[in-house]
């Protein structure tokens, strides 16, 4: 019985030795780094130190991700790193496939990655997509490993989030100032106390200056349309007023209308927009200023008014010789049926009125009536022939005509009618004065309507001038011979002065139909030519005649 007993402790014993030699030896290749040991405290874990250990710590402390895969892409291992990478647990990332964690763009080439790996060692910029939705860009090296003969895949990730966000900080802030340099818009950002921190090319062109590190004010004092002015001294919560302090206030303005003008006197119209610089958070950094030159556009606008004013005048003025030329229709349908019916009878009356004036002494009472009554019925066939002479205007027969002659010969026609009115005649007309084209009948008629004209605003006497002469010509403009008619007499009021050659307007209260200066002005622009009216109430009035000379 006891030899029994001891031959079974024998065996326990050997067994015991075996499993610490196999421990040992465990041990020694590494293939165990801790022990489990049962004791009055209950089970406690003792790590070893073995070679590899500084390793091990250099691993998990290191910043870079670190994991073991297999072909697969499931995670056997990772590091503190890549599990923050993914923000996830370790134990959540072991056993988890790592192409899950991959963006869905980025699968493809993650699966490419790998398989590379197998063959050798490969790198790639891969995007990991964590759990929470975000976006981590990568820069991946896959190598093969073996672990107790299974072929496993070595991953080390690098976090390229910084450097990203770095690189787009660059090339944001080369694009901003690519912006600032080509915008065709003036664009100013100012810090938080209003003083420029940037500006575009054309913001420095507009003020004509460098305008960094100066007040906004300062640099384009500007002047809107209700007289008011920026300025930083404004209450920034008046709705009345805008202002740089208004801007960091919070407050935004679009399109409105201002002026600048330079130190150097040039002035600009310009459309200014505002509003505040916020960051990420809301928080106010600056103000943004934004000007658009309109000046251009401002002029054409002016340019534009006008052209209307010119074009509504000349509207009106159409319209005044459209309701003249419904009068002269209708003036010379009445004539042409009416002329001959009272010419017939005043023929017929001037013919007994001249019979009675012939047999009648002046010395009888009858003798002044029948005067009057000739006098009278001559100025009816006078008026009755304007009437015709209006109404139905004979043809222009133009041939090269001498004006002094024409003017002599009026002055002589009219000779008895200033020696009556006490009036002095005189001519100013130049030697070797061109010849015009015109109808010399015509031109007579309106020089004597002149004369008489002249004439009856001097009734108490006074002098007529007559003068010709030629035009001073310009270059493309035909040379013209310029005939003026100047008297002393009461002048024209300026109120009817526009007024003159208007048909039926005339100032003679008692006498006149008002056809003679529509009759003169008619004939003369048939014979392409203009005339022309200054008067000065109780200094006379001067009518120029402007004829083209005979070609």
């Amino acid at each position: 019985m006891a030899r029994s007993e001891n031959i079974f402790e024998l065996e326990q014993l050997r067994a015991r030795l075996e499993e610490a030699e196999e421990t040992l030896a465990a041990i020694r290749t590494g293939q165990v780094d801790a022990l489990l040991i049962s004791g009055a405290q209950g089970e406690q874990v003792y790590t070893l130190r073995g070679a590899d250990h500084s390793y091990r710590v250099l691993l998990e402390d290191m910043n870079e991700g670190a994991a073991t895969l297999l072909p697969d892409g499931s995670v056997l291992y990772c590091n503190k790193a890549f599990a923050e990478m993914l923000k996830m647990p370790i134990e959540k990332v072991i056993g988890f496939s790592a192409n899950d964690l991959v963006a869905q763009s980025d699968r493809q080439a993650f699966a490419e990655l790998l398989r590379r790996g197998e063959e050798g060692r490969a790198k790639a910029e891969i995007t990991f997509r964590p759990t929470d939705g975000t976006f981590v860009p990568v820069y991946c090296s896959v190598s093969s490993v073996q672990i107790d003969e299974i072929r496993c895949l070595c991953l080390t990730a690098t976090d390229l989030t910084e450097q990203k966000h770095h690189e787009e900080m660059i090339a944001f802030d080369k694009l901003a100032r690519s912006i600032l340099e080509q915008a065709v818009d003036v664009i100013v950002v100012c810090d938080q106390s209003g003083v420029i921190v940037q500006a575009s090319q054309a913001a420095h062109e507009l003020s004509g200056a460098n305008v960094l590190h100066r007040s906004f004010e300062q640099a384009f004092p500007l002047r809107f349309k209700d007289g008011t002015t920026l300025s930083c001294s404004v209450d920034p919560n008046s709705p009345d007023t805008f202002s740089v302090a208004a801007c960091l206030g919070g407050r935004t303005v679009q399109s409105l209308e201002a002026q600048l003008q330079r130190p150097d006197g040039k002035t600009f119209d310009l459309l200014m927009s505002a509003g505040p610089l916020r960051d990420s958070y809301q928080r106010v950094l600056g103000c943004i200023f934004t000007l658009r030159d309109i000046t251009k556009r401002k002029r054409s606008e002016e340019a534009l008014r006008q052209s209307e004013e010119r074009l509504r005048q000349q509207a009106q003025e159409l319209e005044q010789q459209l309701i003249a030329s419904g009068r002269l229709v209708s003036l010379g349908e009445i004539t042409a049926s009416m002329a001959h019916e009272f010419n017939n009878p005043l023929g017929i009356v001037m013919g007994f009125t001249q019979d009675l004036l012939s047999e009648t002494d002046p010395s009888n009472p009858h003798h002044r009536s029948l005067k009057i009554i000739d006098e009278e019925t001559k100025r009816c066939e006078k008026i009755i022939r304007d009437l015709l002479q209006f109404a139905r205007p004979k043809s222009t027969d133009l041939c090269p005509t001498d004006v002094k002659q024409v003017v002599e010969k009026t002055l002589g026609l009219v000779t008895n009618h200033l020696y009556k009115q006490k009036i002095e005649a005189s001519t100013q007309i130049e030697e070797a004065l061109p010849k015009i084209y015109a109808d010399p009948q015509e031109l007579e008629q309106v020089l004597v309507n002149l004369y008489f004209n002249a004439i009856d605003a001097m009734p108490e006497g006074g002098g007529l001038t007559v003068g010709a002469k030629p035009s001073p010509g310009a270059p493309g403009v035909p040379q013209e011979v310029i005939i003026s008619v100047s008297d002393t007499g009461f002048g024209i009021s300026p109120e009817d002065l526009p007024k003159i050659f208007l048909p039926f307007f005339t100032a003679k209260k008692k006498r006149g139909l008002g056809l003679g200066l529509p009759i003169c002005d008619r004939i003369i622009k048939n014979h392409g030519g203009r005339i022309k009216v200054e008067s000065q109430p109780g200094q006379g009035t001067t009518f120029e005649i402007y004829l083209p000379i005979a070609q």
